[in-house]
């Protein structure tokens, strides 16, 4: 299955789809995914970090203590998922999309994020320190203590989200 696939090392799965996996301790470094849909699947300490990811859909999915980092996210989809902590440091997003996710204390810090859409997205203590924010949509997402030190919002409309506690650089330029 594709455990074994990944064990292998520079995996490429694609034009599959996975229901009900679950996945813990394995490190899919340097994989590729392409066109792949997990549905109620549960990721437990699995380790994403370089690899690319496109046209694939998280549904219903569980992350713990798992991570995304130096990731290119091309054109995924997180609906309904839970992934408390899960770090995109340093990834490129691209045309990604999360809906009623939980991402409380996610790190987006360093990443390069281009066509972002979040709706209704508990990402309160998230950090997003020196990220790279380019059309971005934020819709009915709790933002509470979220650090965007030297990230400028600018153009990004958050009216509908909650913001308290923000954390800044002292001059505030984030907010320009």
């Amino acid at each position: 299955g594709l455990e074994r696939l990944l064990a292998e090392g520079e995996a490429e799965v694609s034009r599959n789809s996975f229901a009900h996996l679950e996945l813990a301790g394995v490190s899919t470094e340097d994989a590729t995914f392409e066109q792949v849909v997990f549905h109620d699947c549960a990721f437990e300490d699995v380790d994403f970090s370089g690899s690319t990811l496109t046209d694939v859909r998280f549904e219903g999915c569980r992350f713990i203590s798992c991570r995304m980092e130096r990731c290119w996210l091309n054109r995924v989809d997180f609906r309904s998922c839970s992934a408390p902590g899960l770090s995109f440091l340093k990834s490129r997003l691209t045309s990604v999309s999360a809906t009623d996710c939980q991402l409380r204390y996610a790190d987006v810090s360093e990443a390069t994020v281009r066509g972002l859409r979040l709706r209704a997205c508990n990402l309160a203590e998230s950090s997003w320190h020196a990220t790279g924010l380019k059309s971005v949509a934020l819709v009915d997402c709790d933002l509470t203590r979220a650090e965007f030190v030297r990230t400028p919002l600018a153009g990004i409309d958050l009216t509908t989200c909650r913001i308290g506690g923000f954390t800044v650089s002292s001059d505030y330029r984030e907010l320009r």
